[in-house]
């Protein structure tokens, strides 16, 4: 059983990009050690909905509420980041991996349009973030 040079070439870009998935997935601080948020969906939601009440407990509240959205921000900003660097790696050195259509999905315009996506996800949470630290603080500056 011989292996011609372009299938040996493929088998070894095969392998070594399995192995850099891996690699990366193991030392990623984002994918080990990701912070957990501070709130559940579930219990923003609830806060969201009882945002409204005393103005004590509503600033208590918009700070939880702004930190939820800064630690998602955190995040997205991350992910906008590592998708960046796949497409700058993937600019200097394509993959020869096809799909049944004849197209590789691994292509440069892929990795930057989840970047791109990941970076306006993170700016709508900085957004919410921003109106959530003003309205909190807007609450603790009213008169009592």
């Amino acid at each position: 059983m011989t292996m011609t040079r372009s299938t040996m070439i493929r088998s070894t870009r095969y392998f070594l990009f399995s192995v850099s998935i891996v690699l990366s997935l193991l030392c990623n601080p984002y994918s080990t050690a990701q912070e957990q948020p501070l709130l559940t969906k579930q219990q923003l939601r609830a806060l969201l909905q009882t945002s409204n009440t005393a103005a004590d407990e509503n600033a208590a509240d918009e700070k939880k509420i702004a930190a939820y959205y800064r630690a998602e921000e955190k995040g997205y900003h991350g992910k906008a980041q590592e998708f960046a660097e796949q497409a700058a790696l993937e600019e200097h050195h394509p993959a020869l991996m096809e799909s049944k259509q004849g197209i590789s999905c691994l292509c440069p315009a892929h990795f930057r349009y989840f970047a791109q996506y990941y970076e306006r996800e993170a700016q709508k949470s900085a957004a919410l973030a921003e109106l959530h630290e003003r309205t909190a603080q807007k609450g603790l500056e009213s008169p009592r």
